[in-house]
């Protein structure tokens, strides 16, 4: 069974969305590799109400000031827009060849 932490990346591979996330700090200093599994995991806990402690908690290295920290940099209302809308333009590209 695929897991939507599975399809998370996944999307975020064939439609880049993590991209849309810029900071609100002065600098980025993440390397965007690390900063596109914070946002995954970061996104996957908020989405699913999980929370970021118990995110944080997997076998997947991160820590919670890791997520905490992407969360509170990263993740905006502006970004989210811009974000979902991507994945739902690629999702129409996909559907609306066949019309």
């Amino acid at each position: 069974m695929t897991s939507l932490l599975d399809i998370l990346k996944e999307a975020d591979l064939r439609v880049g969305f993590t991209e849309k996330f810029k900071t609100v700090a002065v600098r980025e200093a993440l390397g965007r590799d690390t900063l596109q599994k914070r946002l995954i995991l970061s996104l996957y806990g908020l989405g699913t109400n999980t929370g970021l402690n118990r995110v944080s908690a997997g076998e997947h290295g991160e820590s919670y000031k890791d997520l905490l920290y992407v969360r509170r940099k990263f993740i905006h209302k502006d970004n989210l827009r811009n974000a979902v809308s991507e994945v739902v333009n690629a999702i129409f590209r996909v559907t609306l060849t066949g019309w």
